[in-house]
């Protein structure tokens, strides 16, 4: 969730003893969706395109699970939760062409 936007992404879990391990990439493969739910909004909510993932990112301001049970209580636990930065092509080519004017710099030295 940003100041303005949100995002949701739904799942249905099986009922189990064990932990299950979830990865949602930051992007329309996940198909989340912006300032709505299918749960809560049924056939018009809207799927997020990759701008509006951007920009709640951009403005990042809350990270939340929730769960619903029809039956029985409701139990959320989190454990090992991590976030992994991929840098984009571009940024990798400037940290490459950086490395190689150093390179060259410190050979001519």
């Amino acid at each position: 969730m940003s100041s303005t936007d949100f995002l949701v992404v739904e799942r249905t879990v099986t009922a189990g003893t064990s932990f299950t391990n979830w990865q949602f990439s930051l992007d329309t493969s996940t198909n989340f969706y912006f300032n709505s739910s299918q749960y809560n909004d049924g056939a018009s909510a809207v799927f997020a395109t990759n701008a509006d993932i951007q920009n709640v990112l951009n403005d990042l301001r809350f990270v939340g699970i929730s769960t619903d049970i029809a039956n029985g209580g409701d139990t959320t636990r989190l454990d090992n939760v991590t976030a992994e930065a991929v840098p984009e092509p571009a940024t990798m080519t400037i940290l490459g062409l950086a490395a190689l004017t150093a390179l060259r710099k410190k050979r001519k030295a």
